[in-house]
């Protein structure tokens, strides 16, 4: 048997600890479709939510009019504009009270001219850099291009199903962090993308919800996914819980599995029988950095009777206590094995057969970043 049936040569360690291939995937971020936040973040005028695109700093701020995405930088003297992660104001600099609408040109410049006021609204340099967006299956999707390609394009038809579904799923949010570990991001997207590791690094918080042997990979374009079938424990608690709250289910997700979801480049979903949903997405900040955003949904619920009420109560709370669990576990392993990047620099990552979607993933990166 080849060698190349046994196993993949994926990136090499200075991938993960390189400034300049560092540098160099930052434009990447701001040149593809990136989940920034959600979409139940946004919902009320004047709303908004801040992130970055590789070295970009981003606001996107709901008008009247609908949702639009800046570069987060007053035309005025370069000061960010909204500078929580979420938040309701108006669409104003804190430094010297300019005030922008929708199409990104001002509406106030108070204290100074009128005259000026209506200049501006023609000459360029007064005018944010305006980004593409898009609210889509529960989430905000920007692209910092200047002529990108459509967002179901991006997608492709499987991944834009997939997301139909969750999105059907994503109501109740209970459970939200952010914490930042100190690795390259791909590592971060890498401790999820396969289930290889489940019974050696998360033995009492993942591996006693599932058959770790019946992993079944797909392969999406850029994107990628796995199902692990839940073991019978599992499935009955879970069948359970949706008929005593009422849950909806979702076309076409799977109630017996668990589905682990990656959108290129960061954004993971995890559902476990179509009932508890994860989702997180990195931003990256240095080659040994970044943050972790992480959520928990469920369905919306109706009217809970007290000893229901109970049953979702120790339900959520166990849902958070083992996600909480394995990301500490992931992030101890992670930093361990970026520090070993650290010291070896010539030997690639090998990949086996079980860890498909992580050659896969090394090859989307490579080419995108051609």
């Amino acid at each position: 048997m080849s060698s190349e049936a046994l196993f993949a040569r994926g990136l090499e360690p200075g991938a993960y600890t390189s400034r300049e291939f560092f540098d160099a995937e930052q434009r990447l971020w701001e040149s593809c479709w990136v989940v920034l936040g959600y979409a139940t973040d946004v919902r009320e005028t004047d709303s908004f939510l801040t992130g970055k695109l590789g070295q970009l700093e981003v606001v996107v701020q709901r008008f009247s009019s609908g949702l639009s995405a800046f570069v987060n930088r007053c035309a005025h003297r370069h000061m960010c504009l909204q500078q929580t992660r979420t938040g309701r104001r108006s669409l104003s600099c804190p430094y010297h009270g300019w005030r922008y609408g929708a199409d990104g040109r001002p509406t106030s410049m108070p204290m100074l001219p009128k005259a000026l006021l209506e200049h501006a609204q023609t000459d360029s340099e007064f005018h944010l850099k305006k980004l593409h967006v898009e609210e889509r299956y529960g989430f905000v999707w920007v692209n910092a291009s200047t002529s990108p390609e459509s967002l179901d394009d991006f997608l492709g038809p499987e991944m834009r199903a997939l997301l139909q579904g969750t999105s059907e799923l994503l109501e109740e949010r209970f459970h939200q962090h952010t914490e930042t570990w100190a690795v390259n991001w791909k590592l971060a997207v890498e401790s999820g993308v396969e289930g290889f590791h489940v019974g050696f690094v998360h033995p009492e918080s993942l591996r006693p919800l599932v058959d770790v042997s019946t992993v079944k990979i797909s392969l999406h374009g850029r994107h990628s996914l796995h199902t692990t079938e839940l073991n019978a424990a599992t499935l009955g608690s879970l069948t359970r819980y949706r008929s005593l709250l009422g849950l909806k289910t979702a076309a076409g997700i799977d109630l017996t599995a668990y589905v682990h979801i990656l959108v290129f480049p960061s954004l993971a979903i995890g559902i476990s029988g179509g009932t508890i949903v994860s989702t997180q997405f990195n931003t990256p900040s240095s080659p040994d950095g970044t943050e972790l955003n992480a959520s928990l949904w469920q369905p919306r619920d109706g009217e809970a009777s007290p000893r229901n009420a109970m049953i979702k109560k120790g339900m959520l709370g166990k849902a958070v206590e083992d996600s909480l669990q394995a990301i500490a576990e992931d992030r101890h392993i992670a930093e361990a094995v970026q520090r070993n990047m650290r010291a070896e620099t010539h030997r690639p990552v090998l990949a086996l057969p079980a860890e498909a979607r992580l050659s896969h993933f090394h090859r989307t990166l490579q080419e995108a970043m051609k």
